[in-house]
């Protein structure tokens, strides 16, 4: 597939939760886990990508990188929460890589991190950064 620039755009749904990052939104957008994606992602609401994705995103609500998700790519959102891995550059208010999630990275900035998974490279949280002791492993 060609590099190419797609807005997301989508339908109303129901509100969508996690552990730490909580974010009601009436636009849900998927791709699922047996497609391969090239693209600039810029939309509104919350996506989910549970396949492989290269390129970059910007969404005005919350990205969830499912386990088994191999996303490359500069990444900025209101929130992340990154159950894959994720080659890139992060912006976003609310950071979570969960115990399955990789994070490589030159800089990950955001207002609040939490960090159960393995993160390489530059973090920076203004307000919270939250490191559990199984993570923040180097991979």
């Amino acid at each position: 597939m060609s590099n190419s620039q797609t807005e997301v755009k989508t339908a109303s749904t129901t509100s969508v939760s996690t552990d730490v990052i909580k974010t009601p939104t009436k636009e849900l957008s998927i791709i699922k886990n047996n497609v391969r994606v090239e693209a600039t992602l810029k939309g509104e609401g919350t996506l989910v990508i549970g396949g492989d994705f290269k390129g970059n995103i910007k969404i005005d609500d919350t990205l969830f990188l499912e386990d088994g998700t191999r996303c490359a790519g500069r990444v900025q959102v209101k929130n992340i929460k990154v159950s894959g891995e994720l080659f890139g550059d992060i912006n976003a208010v609310a950071v979570e890589v969960t115990k399955t999630g990789k994070v490589d990275t030159d800089e990950a900035k955001s207002k609040r991190i939490k960090i159960e998974g393995k993160v390489k490279g530059r973090v920076v949280a203004s307000e919270l950064l939250e490191v559990i002791s199984t993570g923040a492993n180097h991979y």
